[in-house]
């Protein structure tokens, strides 16, 4: 019996080595305040409908884009990457549109502003 747990724990010990070095960790954090737009969600629906203009030749589409961003510690937005597409022009001009809003409040943990990855959805209708 004791052989056998001392075999179990070589083998967790070699298992525990044997991970890649340079391996990403990645984290999850619960924010206490998720990150939001000056104003409010009705401020942030009002400045896409505002802002958002069908490129030519797209009149025919009416969907959905979701645009995943970054809101970092300032409160400025990168990383704009689309996440479910409806046609290249309107996707282009969905980013375009979220580019231009102005600085968010950032998300905080302990009290420290923080980055967060979110998704924004921009809205094509007749």
């Amino acid at each position: 019996m004791t052989q056998l747990i001392i075999v179990i724990l070589t083998l967790l010990t070699v298992a525990s080595f044997g991970q890649e070095k340079d391996s990403v960790q990645h984290y999850i954090f619960i924010t206490e305040q998720m990150p939001s737009y000056p104003g409010g969600l009705d401020s942030l629906k009002d400045f896409i409908k505002k802002n958002t203009k069908y490129p030519n030749g797209t009149a025919d589409y009416v969907g959905t884009v979701y645009v995943e961003l970054t809101v970092i510690e300032d409160g400025s937005l990168t990383d704009f990457k689309i996440v479910r597409a409806l046609c290249d022009a309107c996707d282009k001009n969905a980013i375009e549109t979220l580019k231009k809003m102005p600085k968010w409040i950032p998300a905080t943990v302990n009290e420290k502003p923080t980055r967060t990855r979110m998704v924004i959805p921009v809205k094509y209708a007749e």
